[in-house]
């Protein structure tokens, strides 16, 4: 009885193992695409809170400011940042969440591996009343050498 116990708990351990996206797999440089936003909100002046650099790297360097599990997110190849204070990643299972926010705006993505590329849905966020918009997100694997 004791080494059934055993062996399903191996399984089980493998199985975990085996399902958790690694940060050193899907670190690296991505250009993001997504769509409009919905609901179409004219935000004037403040889409810039909505709005991630062109082209970012996912690093593996700690960033515990938000997050104790949290990695760095930089702008990659020569890309402006935003206005965003900070910018972290998760990898949690085969799914990667990414936020950029000043301490009270900005936007997330729940993003899942689809090849060498991300997929998934951005979200907005602020600190005040104002209708939640999302936008399909396709982040595609690209070099990290700035664009010439």
């Amino acid at each position: 009885m004791k080494s059934s116990a055993v062996i399903l708990l191996a399984i089980g351990v493998s199985l975990v193992a085996s399902t958790k996206c690694n940060a050193g797999d899907v670190a690296g440089c991505y250009e993001l695409k997504l769509s409009q936003w919905s609901p179409a909100i004219s935000l004037g002046d403040d889409s810039v809170f909505i709005s991630p650099p062109r082209r970012i790297q996912l690093t593996t360097a700690p960033d515990h400011s938000w997050d104790e599990h949290g990695l760095k997110v930089t702008p990659a190849g020569g890309e402006s940042p935003s206005i965003h204070t900070s910018a972290y990643w998760t990898a949690n299972g085969r799914r990667v969440h990414i936020v950029w926010t000043t301490g009270f705006s900005g936007l997330t993505m729940d993003l899942h591996e689809r090849g060498s590329n991300l997929e998934g849905m951005a979200h907005t966020f602020w600190d005040f009343p104002r209708p939640r918009q999302t936008s399909r997100v396709v982040a595609m694997k690209i070099s990290c050498e700035p664009e010439i």
